[in-house]
Formats: structure tokens, sequence, C-alpha cells
């Protein structure tokens, strides 16, 4: 039978685990739970305990500030911006892309299209004379992480952009229907979006269809951790892996014309 924890591996262990708070992998949990077993600080049974624990509140707390968001966008007071009156976020024809965190602080201004809510953003760029136009959106990974335990794979949101094209009268011209990335890094995921002859502003928001969309995931390349142990540093490598990305409500984005 295992002998209880003691000081001060106790609190080696909990300082440990405290700090897996900010780390994105299970991986990562399990690597330093191998240490952990390994130097003796908790046995077997406690290593799994800590770890399960740590896998299931960081999963909670995902899926806790996703429908935060839902009703946050749902009893939205003062709705909503009027697209033909509304003073454009910026440009997306710039030197720069164009960058935006619909829906978190201070880039909470909603739109409703077709009766759905969404937080967005309204770019601006010379009117459109060609047909080749692209509207490129690159939409980062959040850093708020789950575990799948289903799957096996991490996971992490993203915003999905559906784009709405406004000819320089404000009209409107078409929507963009919602759509999986087209190319992915390790921090984000890329849409490249055809903009019709005549567009001159682009309201970059989501909608029901997007908020269904399933199947999408990442790749997180191979990455080097150094965890802190008792005053010494165990450094562990992770090989890459595929995460699912679930579309979300909130989200950093960069807009440019390509």
């Amino acid at each position: 039978m295992h002998a209880p924890l003691r000081m001060p591996h106790d609190a080696i262990a909990l300082e440990v685990m405290s700090n897996l708070r900010s780390n994105h992998s299970p991986v990562g949990l399990a690597a330093v739970a191998l240490c952990l077993l390994l130097s003796g600080c908790v046995d077997e049974t406690r290593v799994r305990e800590m770890t399960d624990n740590m896998i299931r509140a960081r999963e909670a707390a995902f899926f806790t500030r996703r429908a935060q968001h839902a009703r946050e966008l749902a009893t939205t007071k003062d709705c909503c911006d009027d697209l033909m009156k509304v003073r454009p976020h910026g440009r997306a024809d710039a030197a720069q892309p164009f960058r935006a965190s619909p829906g978190l602080w201070p880039s909470t201004q909603v739109m409703e299209m077709l009766g759905a809510r969404s937080y967005y953003a309204l770019v601006e760029f010379s009117p459109v004379e060609s047909d080749t136009a692209r509207l490129r959106v690159a939409s980062g990974l959040s850093v708020g992480r789950y575990y799948d335990t289903n799957s096996r794979m991490d996971g992490a949101e993203i915003f999905v952009p559906v784009v709405a094209f406004l000819d320089r009268d404000r009209q409107l011209i078409e929507i963009a229907g919602a759509r999986p990335p087209a190319q992915q890094s390790p921090t984000e995921s890329v849409f490249h979006i055809d903009v019709p002859r005549g567009a001159a502003f682009a309201a970059v928001y989501t909608n029901p269809e997007a908020l269904a969309l399933t199947g999408m995931s990442a790749t997180i390349p191979a990455s080097t951790g150094a965890y802190p142990i008792g005053g010494v540093t165990v450094v562990t490598r992770t090989s890459a892996q595929q995460i699912a990305l679930l579309p979300a409500r909130v989200g950093s984005i960069s807009a440019s014309i390509d």
C-alpha cells in the first residue's frame, strides 16, 4: 500500500500541477505526471487522480466560457449596429492586415443579419473592379483549450468568418457563407473568400451555419517544455499533434485583400 503524500512532496506536486494550468497539451500533463511518479513525489493513483482532475477542470472552464459568450450575445442590450451608418473599423487594403477581436473587449459591437446576432468587424477597401480579388481572413486559435476524452485530441476554438459584402453605398451585394479553413499554421487558420465586383466594404461576422461546422482540425508542431520540480527543471519533448477546432462566437482575426 502506498504511503500518503507528505511535505515537501505535497508542496512540490501541487506547485507543478499549478504550473500546468497554462499548459495546453495533455501530453505535457502526462509527461510531468510521469516525472512526479518517478521522483517519488506522488504514487501512481494520486498521479492519475491529479491529471484527470486537471483535464476535467480545463474542459469545464472551456465550455463554461463558450456558454457565457452565447448568453452575452443573446442578452446584448444595445443591439444592433446599422451597417449603413456605422463607421468602418479599419481598411483591408492597407499596408498591414487589419486586426480585430470580435467579441473581446473593446471590440464588442454587435450586428444582426437574417435574424442572427454576431460580434463583427467592418472593413473598407477600394471598390473592386476585377473578378480575381480575394479577402484573406486569418483566425487565431484560442488560448483556452480542452481535451476530448472520446477522440483523445486537444481542442481549441476559432472564429469562422461569414462575410457580407457591401457596395460603396452600403447596399448588400452578397453573403459569402461559412466554409472550413483553406490552410493553417500553429497559431491560426486562414480563410480565402472571393470578393464580388463592386464591393467596397466587408462585414466579417459569424452565424448559425458557421457555428454548426464540424470536422475542422489543425496541426500543432513538436515542442519542448521545461517544468520546475522541487528546484530541478525537467525538460519534456512532445511530438506534433492534431487538435480539433470548434467554431466560436468570439476570437481574433486579421483581414486583408489579396
